[in-house]
Parts: structure tokens; sequence; C-alpha cells
């Protein structure tokens, strides 16, 4: 994914985005809270994200089983923290969770997110669980949200990989 995010951020200087991840730790921080004891502590800067949150939490009433969930894949050996893990729709008899991944992100980027969320997808996968939807979710900080269902396509991830062990290899040797 390292070589996706270089593509989109780089010449954004480096205190901007220093800033800007800061910002995004906080808000998941938060929104876990909220998920899991029904409040939050926001402030200034992170209010805006959090009230998107709940107008998100109000408009689709989701049963998360999982937030802020670490997980891995049992073959390929990667891992990652899940956002969340749950139902968006009631559940069904296919047995599948949905996937939802946050961002706090000033542009909302599809093709990095469905990499992204289409690797989680595939660690629980490799555990047995079948997986029903992948979601981007991004909070905006005027209190506003873009929830969009994502393309579920693993083979972008897999290149990213493909070339992360070719480079570890090489450092290596």
């Amino acid at each position: 994914m390292r070589f996706m995010s270089k593509e989109l951020y780089d010449g954004i200087p480096s205190e901007i985005l220093a800033n800007a991840a800061e910002r995004g730790t906080r808000v998941h921080s938060l929104t876990e809270d909220f998920d899991r004891y029904g409040f939050y502590e926001a402030d200034e800067e992170t209010t805006g994200y959090l009230i998107a949150y709940e107008k998100f939490i109000y408009d689709y009433q989701p049963e998360w089983i999982g937030i802020e969930e670490r997980h891995y894949h049992k073959n390929l050996f990667y891992a990652g923290t899940v956002d969340r893990v749950g139902y968006l729709t009631p559940k069904d008899n296919s047995g599948g969770v949905d996937i939802v991944d946050l961002k706090a992100t000033r542009v909302f980027h599809p093709v990095m997110l469905k990499t992204q969320v289409s690797a989680y997808g595939e660690m629980y996968k490799s555990h047995g669980q079948a997986i029903r939807d992948i979601y981007g979710l991004q909070l905006k900080p005027d209190g506003t949200y873009l929830f969009q269902k994502l393309i579920y396509d693993f083979k972008p991830f897999l290149h990213c990989l493909a070339l992360h062990n070719e480079m570890a290899k090489e450092q290596k040797a």
C-alpha cells in the first residue's frame, strides 16, 4: 500500500501529512469510544467528524461485531487493524459480514480504499469468515459524510504485497 500512498500524497509537505495522520488517529479513537461506550470527548478540530459519524450511525443503524480489530492473513502473513466489522443490513443466511473502513481524509480515494478493504476481507476469509460487502466511510469536518460500497478487488493488493516482499528480499541481501 505504501506504493499507492506515495502516488497519492507525494509532494504534500511532511508536516501537513503528519498533522492529518494525527487527526485521523484521534477521529478513529473517538469513534471507537462512541461505539463502545456511547460517548466521546471531541475537541474543536474533531467535532465535525464525530457529528458526521453520529449521523452515519443514525442513518444506517449498523450492528458492529468488531471495532478496531487487529487481524491477520493465515497464509500470506500480512496484518492490519480493521475499523468496523458487522452488519449494515440485517443478517441474512449468507453468513457474511460487512467491513467498513473509516477515513478522515480530505479526498475519498476509492482505488486505494478498495485495495485496502479487500485485503481486510481476505484476512477474514483466510479464517473461514464469509464477506458480504465492503465499504468506505469518509467523515468530513463539516459534519457530513460520504458512504460508498466498494468493488471487492484483491488483485491490486497482491501486486503491492509482491513489490513489498521483493523489496524486503533486496534489503536483506
